[in-house]
């Protein structure tokens, strides 16, 4: 027999079964905002998108680098949600496992004794339409980087079936999202051996020529600058491509991110312009050592080193110079925010064959390029599956939609 459903009142939440109420967060959570002063605990711990807390050391070199200063940090209790005040409405939100201390802009909370299970509570916050629905609240200039405020997040209703109820769901959707989330790094890790294949596949191909330094190669190194980010005019209506760092993502560019104007280009004599094809190597940020051959004429911001004007296959210089990243990191310098000098990109060697072995080995790698790319790209899309799969099933559960 079919569950009788009514309207929650609620948009984002929709129908719920009839024996459920619904409920305002502050009721049944409360915020736990204690200092590490003294100092209680130097485990750190970070948030991470999609993935949750934790602990600082185990997240790698990505994001922010945590503070010297214990003191500043708040304290976050096993079994209790913490929120990134500035990336929630993206997924920045998990339950915390650990005992640590987390950053200052984070919101920690725990549940009111005795009146909801935790994990439930987690899963609803996991949920894209909850998430959207916080985003009115936003308060900033940037979409993805929206602050809401503690009070704001908790004066939303959310559905709340009794407890017994609520922990049945939770433990549902932790079983359920293991086996999605195991078949999601299961095909993560064939993508990692198939690029590594294609990595192995491409040195060893490329194995022969002499070796030659890039300042031979090319006859122009360039780059660009960045036009006034706080003036619109720079940007708005923008038909001239622009590359950023960002845009470059180890193999073609075929478009750009954003495009600036005739504004910009005339106001900023820093601009470069570069004719397709060309190589480009971004030299900083968060995508260092990570390069491109560009299909479009572009303007470049000053974190992309260009190559170009050569007498050599462009394409086979993509190949060679995708064989050295591990070297071009070697030289990176700087901490959280690595950065490659221009001289040692113009003094890197590479392997340069005759031009006719050039055209031979850049039709036997864009034929078996092309394969590899194909598998991967299928991989990825059943991960995209399974990750809109999985959201829809929490979506479904904690609103009452599907009975557990």
């Amino acid at each position: 027999m079919s569950r009788v459903m009514k309207d929650s009142g609620i948009e984002w939440v929709g129908k719920i079964p009839e024996d459920w109420d619904m409920s305002r967060l502050s009721w049944i959570v409360e915020e736990v905002n204690e200092k590490n002063k003294p100092i209680k605990t130097d485990k750190v711990l970070s948030l991470m998108k999609d993935i949750g807390v934790i602990p600082y050391d185990e997240k790698g070199d990505i994001g922010n680098k945590s503070k010297e200063n214990l003191e500043d940090y708040k304290i976050a209790y096993k079994n209790t949600i913490v929120i990134n005040s500035m990336n929630v409405i993206i997924g920045s939100v998990g339950l915390s496992k650990y005992f640590g201390a987390v950053s200052p802009v984070y919101y920690v909370y725990k549940t009111l004794s005795g009146k909801a299970n935790i994990e439930y509570l987690n899963y609803i916050f996991q949920t894209k339409e909850f998430q959207q629905e916080l985003k009115k609240y936003g308060k900033g200039i940037m979409e993805i980087r929206l602050r809401i405020t503690s009070s704001d997040i908790k004066k939303n209703f959310v559905p709340f079936p009794n407890i017994t109820i609520q922990s049945k769901i939770a433990s549902f959707l932790d079983e359920k999202c293991e086996i999605i989330d195991e078949q999601i790094e299961n095909n993560k890790k064939s993508i990692e051996l198939l690029e590594e294949y294609k990595k192995s596949l491409t040195k060893k191909t490329i194995a022969t020529g002499k070796l030659i330094r890039l300042k031979y190669v090319f006859n122009k190194f360039g780059s660009g600058t960045t036009p006034n980010s706080n003036n619109n005019k720079y940007y708005y209506d923008g038909i001239y491509n622009w590359i950023q760092s960002g845009d470059i993502n180890g193999s073609f560019i075929d478009y750009t991110t954003k495009k600036i104007t005739e504004f910009a280009i005339q106001n900023c004599k820093s601009l470069n312009y570069y004719f397709s094809p060309f190589i480009v190597i971004a030299m900083y940020g968060a995508s260092v050592g990570n390069f491109s051959i560009s299909n479009i004429n572009a303007y470049t911001n000053q974190a992309c080193c260009v190559m170009t004007h050569t007498k050599e296959n462009m394409k086979f210089l993509f190949y060679s110079i995708g064989t050295t990243k591990e070297k071009i990191m070697s030289f990176a310098l700087g901490g959280t925010q690595p950065n490659i000098n221009r001289n040692v990109l113009r003094n890197l060697k590479i392997q340069v064959p005759p031009i006719e072995e050039q055209k031979e080995i850049v039709d036997y790698l864009d034929d078996k390029c092309y394969k590899i790319d194909k598998v991967i790209e299928y991989r990825k899309q059943i991960i995209e599956k399974l990750e809109e799969y999985k959201k829809s099933l929490i979506y479904e559960a904690v609103t009452g939609k599907i009975e557990v």
